[in-house]
This record gives C-alpha cells, structure tokens and sequence, in this order.
C-alpha cells in the first residue's frame, strides 16, 4: 500500500509521506524528497546531506534510508509543530531545553 501526501513546503522540492511495506509485512511510513531541475540554485545538496549526515551521528534527524540523483529517502517522525502556548507546559520545556543544549 503507498500512500503519498505532499508537503506544503516550497519549491523547488516536493517532499512526500510514502507508506510502504516491509518484507515482514509491517506498514512503515517514509519521507520522500525530490529536487527538481535547477535546485542547487536554490538549495546546495551536497551541502545539505553532509549536514544530514553530521545530525544523524547526534541523533537529531530521520534515518537516511537512501540517496538517489535528484532526491533521497529517510526514516518518518511522527510529529507536531509546537504553538506559543505549548510553551507553558514546563515539563516539555525543560525536555526541548535539554535537547538544545545537546544539540549546542
């Protein structure tokens, strides 16, 4: 079963949610993203999947599964985006400080 929801991200690159099956049968979801023509114009590549690969060795981004000529594949992490008033709740706040300050 694939199923594939595009981001609102800006162009030049579509970023898709995939969902495939693996061979044990067990759903996992993917992210796909494909640069389209003239990308490094806009985003350097090379660039980005060095930093790519320098958050993965901090724990910091989704899996690199693959890297193909105009794109790549990576792990989904099922998320959310946080609003101001997440912000109150100061157990989450500790936890987001904690993680920024490993990530520094």
């Amino acid at each position: 079963m694939n199923h594939f929801v595009r981001s609102q991200s800006a162009k030049p690159q579509i970023v898709l949610k995939a969902t495939v099956k693996e061979e044990d049968g067990n759903d996992v979801s993917v992210t796909v993203r494909l640069y389209g023509p003239n990308t490094d114009y806009v985003i350097s590549c090379r660039r980005e999947l060095q930093a790519i690969k320098y958050l993965l060795a901090t724990g910091f981004c989704a899996n690199l599964l693959a890297v193909f000529g105009n794109g790549m594949v990576q792990s989904f992490i099922n998320s959310r985006t946080l609003i101001p008033s997440n912000m109150i709740n100061a157990k989450l706040a500790a936890e987001i400080a904690k993680e920024l300050r490993r990530f520094h």
